[in-house]
C-alpha cells in the first residue's frame, strides 16, 4: 500500500497473548496479516471483543452519542452504540473495516462489534439529550461499534480550496462534490463554487504519495458510499499526527439501500488519478473474504446480501472509470507510484 504502512504506531498498550480463535481473514489454514498502519489486529480484536472495562468517559463533540472506554491492558477504545439518528450506522464502522482489511489497506482502526450493558454507561451520559435516541435492548445492552482509539491523536488537514487538483489531471472541476450533501444541492442549485476556507491549496500535492492517500480516501469512501467526509472544514478528514497518514476514520454514515447514490457518483466523477496497487487490489477483490470477516464478528449479520453485492457492483465502477481515465489521458498521467 506504499511507504506509508510502514508507519508503525508508537505507545501501543502491551496486550496478554490469550488470542481468539480465528481471525476475520482464517480460510483453509491460511492467515493474512491485516494491520492498522503496520499495528496487527489479532491481539487488538481479543481485547475489543473480550476484554474487561475498567472506565468509561462521554466522547466529546459529534451528533451521535458515544463512549471511550479503557480496558484492564490499558488499551483503550470508542464505543459507537446503536441509535436512532439515521446517520449513525454502528454497522457500518464494522463492515467498513472488513473492506479496507480486504483490500489490504491498513488505513480504518481496528473495529468489532460488541454488547454493552447500559448500566456500564449510564453514569457517564448523565444527563445527555442524546440518550433517548439509545436503542437499548429488553435486556438492558446496548449493541454496537468498538472501535480502537488511536493514542496519537487524528489531526484535521488543513488543505485550503482547490485541493481537487492533485487528484486531478484537468484542473478545473467546476461544482465541487467533496461537501456536505446539503451543501452540494445548494451548490448546484445556486450555480457557483462556495468556498470552505481563506487560502488556496498549492497547485501540486506535497507529495505523489500525498495525493495517492487521497485518491485511495475517496475511492475507499466510494464503495461504502460514505456521504459524511467532506465537508465542516474537514473535520472528518485527518491524519495520524500532525504530518503522519490519513486515517479512514469515522465510517458511520454508510452502506446505504441504493447501490449508486447521485453524490458519490459524482465524486468519483470527479476522481482522475489512482494509485496503481489499489487498482490492482480492486481487481483482486475476494466477496469471499469480506463475507468471512463480516460472519466472524459477534454481532452478525451486519449487511445483508444485497449490500454486499453492491460493494461488489461499485468496485466494477470503479475500475471501469479509472480504465475510461486511463484511455483518455494515458497510464503515466493517471497512475500514481
Amino acid at each position: 500500500f506504499g511507504a506509508s504502512t510502514d508507519h508503525k504506531l508508537a505507545h501501543a498498550p502491551s496486550i496478554p497473548m490469550a488470542l481468539p480463535e480465528t481471525l476475520p481473514w482464517d480460510h483453509k489454514g491460511k492467515v493474512d496479516d491485516p494491520n492498522f498502519l503496520g499495528q496487527p489486529d489479532r491481539e487488538v480484536l481479543h481485547t475489543l471483543r473480550y476484554g474487561r472495562i475498567v472506565a468509561v468517559e462521554k466522547g466529546k463533540g459529534g451528533r451521535s452519542l458515544g463512549f471511550r472506554l479503557t480496558f484492564d491492558n490499558g488499551l483503550r477504545a470508542y464505543f459507537k452504540p446503536e441509535q436512532e439518528f439515521s446517520g449513525a450506522h454502528w454497522y457500518g464502522e464494522i463492515a467498513a473495516y472488513c473492506v479496507d482489511r480486504t483490500l489490504s489497506l491498513g488505513r480504518v482502526p481496528t473495529v468489532v462489534g460488541r454488547r454493552i450493558a447500559w448500566s456500564k454507561l449510564r453514569s457517564a451520559a448523565g444527563g445527555d439529550r442524546r440518550i433517548r435516541e439509545l436503542k437499548i435492548n429488553d435486556d438492558g445492552e446496548l449493541r454496537g461499534a468498538l472501535v480502537l482509539w488511536v493514542e496519537e491523536g487524528l489531526e484535521r488537514v488543513r488543505w485550503g480550496n482547490g485541493w481537487e487538483r492533485w487528484v486531478r489531471i484537468k484542473a478545473h472541476i467546476g461544482i465541487s462534490p467533496y461537501r456536505r450533501p446539503h451543501d452540494y444541492r445548494l451548490a448546484l442549485n445556486s450555480g457557483h463554487q462556495a468556498r470552505e476556507s481563506r487560502h488556496d491549496a498549492p497547485s501540486v500535492a506535497p507529495s505523489p504519495e500525498y495525493a495517492a492517500e487521497i485518491s485511495d480516501l475517496i475511492v475507499f469512501d466510494y464503495l461504502t458510499s460514505n456521504v459524511d467526509r467532506w465537508g465542516g472544514s474537514f473535520t472528518n478528514v485527518r491524519t495520524l499526527g500532525p504530518s503522519g497518514p490519513l486515517v479512514f476514520f469515522d465510517n458511520g454514515a454508510t452502506f446505504w439501500p441504493r447501490v449508486h447514490l447521485p453524490l458519490m457518483e459524482a465524486r468519483l466523477r470527479a476522481l482522475q488519478r489512482f494509485r496503481r496497487r489499489t487498482l490492482h487490489q480492486l481487481r483482486q477483490f475476494s466477496a469471499k473474504k469480506m463475507r468471512n470477516c463480516l460472519q466472524q464478528d459477534l454481532l452478525a449479520p451486519l449487511l445483508s446480501p444485497s449490500q454486499i453485492d453492491a460493494v461488489q457492483q461499485r468496485i466494477q465502477t470503479v475500475i471501469k472509470h479509472a480504465q475510461t481515465m486511463q484511455k483518455y489521458f494515458g497510464m503515466q498521467q493517471v497512475n500514481i507510484l
